[in-house]
């Protein structure tokens, strides 16, 4: 079992998928709203769930979809608690069929796209997940300080909290570009 390596997770992801640059949000909203609708869905029920413990979903997050794509385990105790998992559910259930059975099997409709059963096909699958996900993350650490844990929250309620309702979690299937 490998060390958490939090510290480097995000640089890891970063080289090898990119990330979302600023201002290029729109052309990955399919994902990063359900992402953030579910976040924010978590956070309206739990506020614990703030901020600081995204931070630790996302690594979390990351974490998971290196060890599935590598078949290594990093030991992420440290970082769980009741709001990290929580969010990292809620982050999960947008964009992995692993988490999300409903979403497995919308994917069962596009399965000759991805190979979800070798490396290659898993990194593949993950890339665009992985640069939203740092995207959010990139969000997070500019909104998040320790008098305001829940200004991300806050920045979210304010630019789409009105088009989010209920607490059923949101997920997209993305398909190859080319296959419609």
């Amino acid at each position: 079992m490998a060390a958490t390596g939090s510290d480097n997770i995000v640089q890891r992801m970063e080289k090898r998928f990119g990330k979302v640059a600023h201002g290029d949000e729109g052309t990955y909203g399919e994902l990063l709203y359900p992402m953030e609708s579910n976040l924010l869905k978590v956070h309206r029920i739990y506020s614990r769930a703030d901020g600081r413990r995204t931070k630790e979903a996302i690594l979390l997050t990351l974490h998971e979809i290196e060890d599935r794509i590598t078949g290594q385990t990093h030991d992420t105790s440290s970082l769980q608690n009741r709001g990290s998992l929580m969010m990292k559910k809620a982050l999960m259930m947008a964009f992995d069929p692993f988490t999300n059975p409903e979403l497995k099997e919308a994917l069962d409709g596009v399965q000759h796209c991805y190979d979800l059963t070798t490396p290659a096909g898993l990194a593949r699958f993950y890339a665009i997940p992985v640069r939203c996900i740092l995207r959010i993350l990139d969000s997070v650490q500019k909104f998040t300080t320790k008098q305001e844990p829940s200004q991300y929250f806050e920045f979210l309620e304010y630019f789409m909290g009105k088009k989010v309702h209920g607490h059923e979690m949101n997920y997209a299937v993305l398909a190859p570009k080319g296959i419609f």
